[in-house]
């Protein structure tokens, strides 16, 4: 008899062990949902400093929270973009900056949440990446921006490749590398630019392009059309891509100097140029359409 007693006071005793454990941990939560709520307040008067150490606050709280996680990362991706618009860029902190947002946003990602986060914190790494590729000096830093470079395109492409990505959406950042792609080859190529002193509105020509070069500039055309292509397929009718395959083949007929194949493209120009036209004819009156089609506001009383 005496034996089951203690056996039974020992249930009871971690009965209330666990009960206490799941009391705190149900303090926790609620004492990180109360800081993660004055960080949004804070965040949104612009005290970015605060709002970081309220939402770093309700992490420690609830690591499980991914409101709270997402929300500091965007405290500290806001801290660094805040820090490159600022007169005198502390170049050494701001690069610190936006490893620590990249970071943050990638401990997002590793939780395996809801897709609208995983799609925002990849679009928000991508733009992070990018800034940081204006960052790094091109004349003394070449290395560090082809690598930021390199990771912008790639977080792009998977941003594009999400599963349950919208084909809009797949579309732009397919545009947004081919469109990268495209600056590439179109500054290699304007290297060789003449433009007529006599007459500055004339169109520059391109007539000594070495063999060499044409063929480094024609490998970045071929990328950049890859994907147009994909853009297209992924959605026919957004617009941009039909405009960036008009754009690509204008430089393949200033890169070339021989003029039976540069008069060659034109048609293939004015086919895309008219594709681009149609499209983007057709994308206004559907945006047209669907404002008209919105209910009237009410006038206030």
């Amino acid at each position: 008899m005496r034996s089951h007693v203690r056996r039974l006071a020992v249930v009871v005793l971690m009965t209330f062990a666990v009960a206490g454990l799941q009391g705190c941990g149900f303090y926790y939560s609620l004492k990180a949902k109360s800081r993660l709520n004055e960080g949004v307040r804070t965040f949104n008067k612009g005290k970015y400093e605060d709002a970081r150490d309220l939402f770093k606050e309700a992490v420690d709280l609830d690591p499980d929270n991914v409101n709270a996680r997402f929300f500091y990362a965007m405290a500290l991706n806001a801290e660094f973009e805040k820090s490159l618009n600022s007169q005198d860029v502390d170049k050494s902190g701001a690069i610190s900056l936006g490893e620590n947002a990249i970071k943050a946003f990638q401990d997002v990602i590793a939780m395996n949440p809801d897709f609208k986060f995983v799609d925002q914190a990849t679009a928000l790494i991508a733009k992070a990446y990018k800034s940081l590729r204006d960052v790094y000096s091109p004349e003394r830093e070449m290395p560090k921006v082809l690598e930021m470079r390199s990771k912008y395109l790639e977080m792009i492409e998977k941003r594009a490749n999400l599963p349950g990505q919208t084909t809009r959406v797949k579309a732009q950042m397919f545009y947004t590398i081919g469109d990268d792609y495209w600056r590439e080859g179109h500054q290699m190529l304007e290297r060789f630019a003449k433009k007529d002193a006599a007459n500055p509105a004339a169109l520059p020509t391109y007539p000594d392009v070495p063999e060499a070069e044409r063929a480094k500039i024609m490998a970045v055309v071929a990328k950049s059309k890859g994907f147009m292509e994909q853009s297209i397929a992924a959605d026919p009718d957004y617009p941009e891509p039909y405009l960036g395959q008009k754009l690509l083949v204008m430089d393949q007929m200033n890169a070339t100097n021989d003029l039976v194949k540069k008069d060659a493209f034109r048609p293939e120009k004015d086919k895309w140029d008219e594709l681009y036209r149609d499209k983007l004819s057709a994308a206004q009156a559907a945006e047209a359409a669907a404002a008209s089609a919105a209910p009237a506001e009410e006038a206030p009383k």
